[in-house]
């Protein structure tokens, strides 16, 4: 995969690195990279569809409130609010 490097002020850069671990992202540059792929609707890789579809196929269980308001958050933090 390609880098590319930008220069950012100091307050964003720690931004980013707030939001990039609650958003449950290993780091700001996998965050940066969840941002522009819901930004510009680009299609998933082959090895993000190979995972929803292994999901799909899987067996069904029960998540618990917590796992729940976990997924909630992390939506909430990456998409905002729904209208």
């Amino acid at each position: 995969m390609p880098t590319i490097t930008i220069t950012i002020p100091d307050d964003l850069l720690r931004l980013a690195k707030s939001r990039a671990t609650a958003a449950g992202c290993a780091d700001v540059g996998e965050y940066l990279t969840a941002l522009l792929v819901g930004a510009v609707g680009l299609p998933l890789s082959r090895e993000v569809e190979d995972a929803l579809l292994q999901g799909m196929d899987s067996q069904p269980r029960e998540l618990s409130a917590a796992e729940w308001d976990e997924k909630r958050r992390r939506r909430v933090h990456l998409q905002g609010p729904r209208s």
